[in-house]
C-alpha cells in the first residue's frame, strides 16, 4: 500500500512539471493564445445558436426541451475542454513521434510509457471556455425550475468522469492504431466527428443508430448521462452499469493494444 502510495505521489508531481512547463509556453504566445481561447467560447456559443434556431421551428428535440438540450450542449462542452485540454493534445501526437522516432527515448524513461504519451502536454485555452459553459448549466438548471438533489449531483459527478474516460479510451484505441498504419489523420478525424455526436440527445435516433451510439460505440452516453442525472431524467439502471463496465473495458483494451502495437514499432536508429 505504501508503495502505491509513493508512486501516486511520484505521477501527481511529474504531472506537475508537465503542466508548469506548459502553462510557461503557452502564456509566451499571447496573440495565439487569445486568438484560440475566443474560438473554444465561439464554437460553444455556435453549438447553443445552432439549437435555437431549432427551437424556434419546434418546442422539444426527441422529448428534450431548449433548457433540457442546453443543459446536455454545456455538459458536452466541460468534457470537451477538459479532453482537449488534458489528453487531446497528447494523443494528436502519436503519429509524430512514431515518424521522427521519438519513442526511441520514451522507450528508456523510468516512467509508464502510457502515462507519459498520455499526459505530457498540456493545453490551457480550451479551459477558457469551461466558466461560460457552468454558467450557462447553471443558467439552464434555473430556468427548468427543477434543482437537482445529493444523489442526482452524485450521478452526475460519477457519470461526468464516465464519460471522460470512455472518450480519452476510444481516442487512445484509435491512436494506438499508428504503430500498424502510421498515417491515420483521416481516422482520427473520423473519430472526432463520431464523438461530436455527444452532444445530441439519446432519444434523436432512430432504433439501429440508437443501438450503435449506445452499446457498440457508445458516444451517446458521454454526456448524455451527466446531463439525464442533472435533469432528473429517468436514467436506466442497466444503461448506467454498461457505462461503468465499457468505460473500465475501453481503459483496459486500449492499454492492451497499445502495449501489443508497441512491438511494432521500429527504432529510428535501426
Amino acid at each position: 500500500m505504501k508503495q502505491l502510495v509513493l508512486k501516486v505521489k511520484y505521477y501527481v508531481s511529474l504531472w506537475k512539471e508537465f503542466l508548469s512547463m506548459q502553462i510557461k509556453r503557452e502564456i509566451s504566445f499571447r496573440s495565439s493564445f487569445l486568438l484560440e481561447v475566443v474560438s473554444y467560447i465561439f464554437w460553444f456559443v455556435f453549438n447553443i445558436f445552432f439549437f435555437s434556431v431549432i427551437f424556434s421551428h419546434r418546442k422539444s428535440i426527441g422529448g428534450w426541451g431548449p433548457y433540457d438540450v442546453l443543459t446536455l450542449v454545456s455538459i458536452n462542452q466541460l468534457i470537451v475542454a477538459l479532453y482537449d485540454s488534458f489528453l487531446g493534445p497528447n494523443l494528436r501526437r502519436f503519429q509524430t513521434y512514431i515518424e521522427r522516432g521519438d519513442f526511441d527515448t520514451f522507450l528508456i524513461k523510468p516512467i509508464d510509457l502510457q502515462f507519459f504519451v498520455s499526459t505530457r502536454f498540456v493545453e490551457l485555452k480550451p479551459l477558457f471556455s469551461m466558466p461560460v459553459a457552468i454558467i450557462t448549466l447553471i443558467f439552464a438548471l434555473s430556468m427548468r425550475g427543477i434543482p437537482p438533489g445529493a444523489f442526482e449531483i452524485l450521478m452526475f459527478f460519477l457519470s461526468f468522469l464516465i464519460g471522460l474516460v470512455i472518450r480519452y479510451g476510444l481516442g487512445f484505441l484509435v491512436m494506438s492504431l499508428s504503430f500498424y498504419f502510421v498515417r491515420i489523420s483521416a481516422l482520427h478525424s473520423l473519430q472526432r466527428e463520431l464523438l461530436s455526436f455527444a452532444g445530441y440527445p439519446i432519444s434523436i435516433y432512430e432504433k439501429f443508430a440508437k443501438v450503435f451510439f449506445t452499446f457498440i460505440l457508445p458516444v451517446a452516453l458521454i454526456a448524455n448521462l451527466p446531463a439525464q442525472a442533472l435533469l432528473k431524467y429517468r436514467i436506466s439502471c442497466g444503461i448506467f452499469l454498461y457505462s461503468c463496465f465499457f468505460a473500465v473495458f475501453i481503459l483496459i483494451f486500449s492499454r492492451k493494444f497499445f502495449n501489443q502495437a508497441i512491438r511494432r514499432y521500429e527504432s529510428a536508429s535501426s
